[in-house]
């Protein structure tokens, strides 16, 4: 089975002193990488560093041999962030300047729990979550705050399609909203709508998915627990209400595509309710009955891409038009 790990740099296998070198690995950084390889895993490097620099720093501290891919993954990724089954980074789990390679090992071989004296944000779960999901929680919310508001400029266009995020950045890159894309483009819809996704970081415009905050957030609701599942409700419903407020009216109609039975729906429908508006329309699809057979972490969203779905999205566009 494929285990790919893939592990930054900068304060994490080496100390940080300057862009334009890269410092000598921290003392535990062989045996760490050598039991990674032992282990099974596929070692990725992922770091903001070029790809000459690291391949150099690679081959002058005789690292090769552990190291498979340099900024880039085996996996498939629909978008520029490559997916990997765990990520080690300063930011994400703290390797205590080269004293923690132990713990991230202990970590991987209990396949998905921090160890107690890690740090995690306890706003996201009643316990430690995986590496991937850390960060989700009250605080990381508020990275985003009066963010989004700034970001959205209506574009002169006649309609606006609201619709999910997605795990890819920016958004446009990823399947389901090539897709939607493709599918609206072929129908001669494309040029009358601008394009959105209601995500609990906001309402962000399609064109600013690859804009920081909005390009580096991402978890699977399936590891939140429910207090911290109905806060990231509250937080779409809040963010949807000002979003109707502000812009419904700078379109002729706006539609909602969204998954039925999912929690996005639901924030929207008990706003929709609140405020009775009659220019939105919201276009709720049923999930696939099958996964679809290319997607190495299948997506209950995944049905927001299939023919039959966006036949009914297209139906409620001509009953609008």
């Amino acid at each position: 089975m494929l285990k790919v790990v893939g592990i930054d740099i900068d304060n994490t296998l080496a100390p940080y002193e300057s862009y334009k070198t890269i410092s000598a690995p921290y003392l535990g950084v062989v045996p760490f990488l050598k039991a990674l390889c032992t282990e099974g895993y596929t070692v990725c490097i992922w770091s903001c560093r070029p790809e000459y620099q690291i391949q150099a720093w690679i081959k002058k501290y005789a690292l090769k041999p552990y190291i498979k891919y340099v900024n880039d993954s085996p996996l498939f990724s629909d978008g520029r962030k490559k997916s990997f089954h765990y990520y080690i980074g300063d930011d994400c789990l703290h390797t205590r300047e080269g004293a923690g390679f132990d713990s991230v090992l202990n970590f991987l071989s209990k396949k998905g729990k921090f160890p107690e004296d890690s740090s995690y944000d306890p706003d996201f779960a009643s316990e430690s979550p995986t590496i991937m999901y850390r960060g989700t929680g009250e605080r990381y919310l508020r990275e985003f705050e009066g963010k989004w508001q700034d970001l959205w400029v209506p574009n002169n266009k006649n309609y606006c399609l609201l619709t999910i995020c997605s795990h890819a950045k920016p958004y446009g890159k990823s399947y389901i909203h090539m897709s939607i894309r493709k599918w609206m483009y072929e129908s001669g819809l494309f040029d009358l709508f601008q394009f959105g996704h209601i995500s609990s970081a906001g309402i962000i415009p399609t064109e600013s998915g690859d804009e920081y905050p909005f390009n580096s957030y991402d978890w699977d609701s399936s590891h939140i627990s429910s207090n911290v599942r109905s806060m990231l409700r509250d937080k779409i419903k809040q963010d949807m209400a000002e979003w109707i407020s502000d812009h419904v009216s700078e379109y002729l109609h706006t539609f909602i595509y969204l998954r039925e039975n999912g929690s996005t729906l639901a924030a929207v429908r008990e706003v929709l309710n609140d405020m009775d508006y009659d220019r939105i329309s919201i276009v709720a699809v049923p999930e696939l009955q099958k996964p679809l057979p290319y997607a190495w972490r299948p997506d209950p969203d995944d049905c927001l891409a299939d023919g039959n779905n966006l036949d009914k999205l297209m139906s409620a566009i001509r009953t609008q038009r």
